[in-house]
């Protein structure tokens, strides 16, 4: 609306001085026939200005639509109904400019603002949705419960079963829910979704919406839940001469270490079910996936998540190369370390496995780090030109380009990756460390924060498979342990390295040379260790109550540190872990007083609370400890 305003002040030329094209002029007759009731006020305010009159009318037909999807009025005929009918004015506007020696007026004022029109639309961002696989199913198994078809336990069967069901359903030409049946609260929010996002495109744009991500994806069966309910309120399936249509983008999201590994299987399942390959054809043959790294960092640790999903973009573009899908990969990074962020975000594009990009690429910026990118026209443009680079460089790029001993440095990286996992799993399965992590770490003390978009769990229950990623990272981060940015990787490094001293060490040191994913990850690794503490993060183990619970984690916890401090100097080559010339180091020497001091307050506020259970009932106590927990965030940066 600014912007048609702006074109209001400057089209102010005359007809007596810039002729007047034949189709602007018809444009008019049909404005005023339209608007009839107050095309008057407009005609004698601008009597000789058809360029003007024109964007007024437009201005009013833009209002019109605004209103129109408010719902908070009559319906006005008077408006766009879609964002071409707004396009299409605009860009008669220019051709009408051009016929009248318009050129500059043209390239100035109005073109900026058909750009907009065809970057933004009339919705500014598509709308991605994201609901976990099974919820899906609950929904499903409840519909086929109540209408007793097929089985009354459909959540008892296999996933070749369901799969079957789900293909029979998707195929039928009958709708599956009765309009007069009720569900429960849970089923009815899952339909409600759907049944909205067909509202979205009809009302606001055909193209306001994005991405349906299915969360914990396991299979085929996950995917195909979702077609069947996008089924069921339009969003594809056959029409009238039994061509099948689809507005609906279906996109699994591994997250976990077991599922990353299966994913390519679980992609190909899919591509050989005829029912879902006809919805993929509808979308043009683009199947988008996402790939999870904070679940697969908390199931799996750093090394092994950053490895699997490395592997797992190989073998997703394999399966889609053979299939003749276009493949493009949703990188589900946060801004931590642990959970993908980076400060070499051009680096960590170009060292994705070649032949995996080409040319299309999606990524998720969250918490502060978006500030600190973006807030800044400069800054961001630059961050957006960096990224858009990186990403052609890496997108022309093949696989014969790698490294000459790029399936050596793959081997050593496996085996690591092997030992790192035992490790990590070694320390998260111990009896006693959830007890260790909600004592040792402000967690319960997270989910009272005005952040993040969902729970600090996904289920009710109280352990350590429910807590979700974020919150796991940020626990660790204000601790000072950041356990999640290196634990397990010391430990690996060293088993194998104890298979032949001499030669893997040298090879290690290779591979850091020579091989940009794994020198990357060393370097982001350094990141986590340079932030950690373990004298703060001894205070912190120092909360917990149980002596044995805390002596016996907290030593694991310290000896993997030194451990994987010592090993990345060697593989660097270096003496400390960072030069004295790095910006990085310099910027941590100005904050790390202060953020320590924050530590330390956070850390008597807990015990006092912990001595005092009654505290908790005092806001302006619990306030203090948020207080800290965001001077923390604020200091250290990249955490959420």
């Amino acid at each position: 609306m600014e912007s048609v305003d702006e074109l209001m002040d400057d089209f102010s030329q005359s007809k007596y001085l810039v002729p007047i094209s034949e189709t602007l002029n018809k444009s008019l007759e049909e404005e005023i026939k339209r608007f009839h009731h107050s095309y008057a006020s407009v005609i004698e305010r601008n009597p000789h200005e058809p360029f003007r009159q024109k964007v007024i009318f437009i201005r009013q037909k833009l209002a019109n639509a605004l209103s129109n999807n408010r719902h908070d009025t009559e319906y006005i005929p008077e408006s766009y109904d879609t964002v071409d009918e707004f396009m299409d004015d605009l860009v008669l506007l220019r051709k009408s400019l051009l016929e009248s020696r318009g050129e500059r007026v043209a390239l100035v004022e109005l073109d900026p603002l058909i750009r907009k029109v065809k970057v933004f639309g009339f919705y500014l961002a598509k709308l991605d949705i994201r609901q976990i696989g099974e919820r899906h199913h609950m929904a499903i198994h409840e519909i086929l419960q109540k209408l007793k078809l097929y089985t009354p336990d459909y959540m008892s069967l296999s996933d070749k079963e369901k799969e079957d069901i789900l293909t029979l359903e998707i195929d039928s030409l009958r709708p599956l829910v009765p309009y007069y049946l009720t569900f429960s609260s849970e089923t009815q929010d899952t339909l409600a979704v759907f049944q909205e996002m067909s509202r979205l495109r009809k009302e606001i744009s055909p193209d306001c919406l994005g991405s349906y991500i299915i969360s914990m994806t396991h299979g085929v069966g996950d995917l195909l839940a979702v077609q069947l309910l996008a089924k069921e309120a339009a969003l594809c399936g056959e029409d009238d001469q039994n061509n099948y249509y689809s507005y609906i983008d279906i996109v699994p999201l591994f997250e976990t270490i077991e599922d990353l590994r299966q994913s390519d299987k679980i992609l190909e399942d899919a591509f050989t079910n005829t029912s879902y390959m006809r919805n993929l054809k509808a979308r043009g043959k683009i199947q988008e996936v996402m790939i999870g790294y904070s679940d697969s960092n908390k199931t799996g640790g750093i090394l092994t998540s950053n490895w699997e999903l490395y592997n797992a973009q190989k073998r997703l573009s394999k399966v889609a190369e053979r299939y003749g899908i276009k493949l493009m990969i949703f990188h589900g990074r946060g801004g931590s370390i642990s959970r993908g962020g980076s400060d070499y975000t051009g680096k960590a594009v170009e060292s994705q496995p070649k032949g995996t990009l080409k040319g299309k690429i999606k990524i998720t910026e969250q918490g502060e780090v978006i500030s600190y990118k973006y807030a800044y026209q400069h800054t961001a443009i630059m961050r957006l030109e960096l990224l858009v680079s990186k990403v052609i460089s890496a997108s022309i790029t093949s696989p014969e380009e790698d490294p000459p001993r790029i399936a050596i440095y793959e081997d050593a990286l496996n085996k690591i990756s092997h030992y790192s996992y035992e490790v990590y799993r070694e320390l998260i399965d111990h009896p006693k460390f959830f007890q260790y992590f909600k004592e040792a770490t402000p967690f319960q003390k997270i989910p009272l924060l005005n952040i993040g978009s969902r729970p600090s769990k996904r289920g009710k229950t109280d352990s350590l498979d429910d807590i979700r990623a974020i919150p796991w990272v940020f626990s660790w981060t204000q601790s000072r342990q950041l356990v999640s940015g290196w634990y397990g990787v010391g430990a690996g490094i060293q088993k194998y390295i104890d298979e032949d001293p001499e030669a893997h060490e040298a090879l290690l040191q290779e591979m850091f040379n020579n091989w940009l994913f794994f020198s990357i990850l060393i370097e982001n690794i350094v990141m986590t260790l340079v932030k950690s503490d373990m004298d703060i993060a001894y205070m912190y183990s120092s909360i917990v109550e149980d002596e044995e619970v805390r002596g016996s984690i907290f030593s694991m916890i310290q000896g993997e540190h030194d451990l994987t401090s010592q090993l990345v100097l060697k593989i660097k080559g270096q003496e400390s872990l960072l030069l004295e010339s790095s910006p990085l180091r310099q910027s941590l020497k100005l904050r790390k007083p202060y953020v320590d001091l924050i530590n330390f307050i956070q850390i008597i506020l807990l015990k006092r609370l912990r001595k005092t259970p009654e505290l908790t009932k005092d806001q302006d106590y619990i306030n203090s400890i948020l207080r800290t927990i965001n001077c923390i965030a604020g200091g250290l940066r990249n955490t959420g």
